[in-house]
């Protein structure tokens, strides 16, 4: 029986090897998707080093720190060939995806040392403890994602007024964002936006609820602290627009001029849906909605807050 166990174990980690060479779908829908997916790297090392601690035999005899070392020199040679790999084949290697590498590995090398060690209260003690903090480390991310969903899906049709822990994951931008707490438009919490001299500057929302149909209007609200007007563009697209190259003409553009102080905007969901020039946008599948500027001589700044639909 073990002899099959053993040739089990050997086909699944096989198998789950390939994995790393097959991305999560661009869009998987939720963040909590992509983040245990991420957590592959962690699963399938931890896996392979409890396998190996195993199936060396309880008669090898090796130092505790020549075994830690022997672990994780190999799983760092063996992340590095599979991250090198990766860039071959049109994915972009991670620093993240290497640490959870070892992570894994960690947490397997303490389980073990939990289970075997018997002398000593205080090591015993310091290995779970350890063990314990990584899995916290790891989860966490999963965990945010998870609570910021459901947070997400209570507020719809509001899409961020950063009244809730981790709304600004939910961003992706070129330049740092923050949290506002004294310049809001409504409640208690902003985005500050510091825009960049860069050909774009762009604060862009990546993760929300893509069924638009129902609604009327696309509403947000923007503070310009500057005695000079600022130009921002709009842009909303859809799934397609990804699967057609993203041409300009594919997508909904609009301009709008900030005065000093807020701005309240809003853009009909109508014309959001005629934006692409030969096609109706898909509103049940809204992908991405960004702010940006475009050439700016000095750096400016913008705040948004109360982004949502009507």
């Amino acid at each position: 029986m073990h002899k099959y166990a053993k040739l089990l174990a050997i086909c699944l980690l096989l198998v789950g090897s390939i994995l790393f060479f097959v991305g999560v779908p661009e869009y998987s829908g939720t963040r909590s998707i992509q983040r245990a997916w991420d957590l592959g790297h962690l699963a399938f090392f931890l896996a392979a080093t409890l396998a190996w601690l195993t199936w060396r035999g309880k008669g090898t005899r090796s130092s505790f720190l020549r075994t830690w070392l022997l672990v994780l020199v190999t799983v760092n040679l063996a992340g590095c060939a599979i991250e090198g790999i990766q860039s071959l084949i049109g994915r972009s290697p991670s620093l993240s995806d290497l640490f959870l590498n070892n992570v894994g590995a960690l947490i397997a090398l303490g389980y073990r040392a939990v289970d075997r060690e018997s002398s000593a209260p205080w090591k015993l003690r310091l290995l779970r403890g350890t063990v314990f903090a990584l899995l916290i480390w790891a989860f966490t991310p999963l965990a945010s994602a998870i609570s910021d969903e459901y947070s997400a899906s209570r507020a719809f049709p509001i899409l961020a007024d950063f009244e809730t822990p981790f709304q600004l994951s939910r961003w992706e931008s070129d330049v740092e964002l923050s949290l506002e707490r004294e310049i809001v438009r409504e409640g208690t919490g902003a985005m500050r936006v510091p825009l960049s001299t860069a050909r774009y500057s762009t604060a862009s929302l990546q993760y929300f609820e893509g069924d638009w149909t129902g609604s009327s209007a696309l509403a947000a609200s923007i503070f310009n602290p500057d005695s000079e007007p600022l130009e921002i563009v709009l842009r909303v697209h859809d799934a397609s627009h990804d699967e057609r190259g993203q041409r300009y003409d594919d997508r909904f553009n609009t301009t709008f001029t900030l005065v000093t102080g807020w701005n309240d905007i809003g853009m009909s969901i109508v014309d959001i849906a005629n934006g692409p020039r030969s096609r109706t946008m898909n509103m049940e599948e809204i992908r991405g909605l960004s702010f940006f500027s475009v050439d700016l001589p000095s750096p400016r700044t913008i705040i948004i807050d109360q982004v949502e639909l009507r």
